[in-house]
């Protein structure tokens, strides 16, 4: 099983495609899957990205922690599971 992360304060017009297309400039994306709504369906602006490696996950968090996109300053952390 792959690496998870926690990606925060995405803009709500984010799709999981772009996130994959984002993180894989950085390693194998094994899945990105944005938080919605279940109600409304609308982006609860997190998502989980699942990489192939803890490598390609630091390298993530390495070079997107704090950087811009889509016009905001996205977050992206490790995902603790117990």
């Amino acid at each position: 099983m792959g690496s998870s992360l926690h990606v925060g304060n995405l803009s709500r017009s984010v799709t999981d495609d772009e996130l994959l297309v984002k993180f894989g400039d950085y390693g194998v994306v094994e899945s990105a899957t944005i938080t919605r709504d279940f109600d409304t369906g609308l982006s609860k602006q997190v998502a989980c990205i699942v990489m192939q490696s803890d490598e390609e996950a630091q390298a993530a968090i390495d070079w997107l922690h704090l950087s811009q996109f889509e016009g905001r300053t996205i977050s992206v952390t490790r995902l603790l599971t117990h």
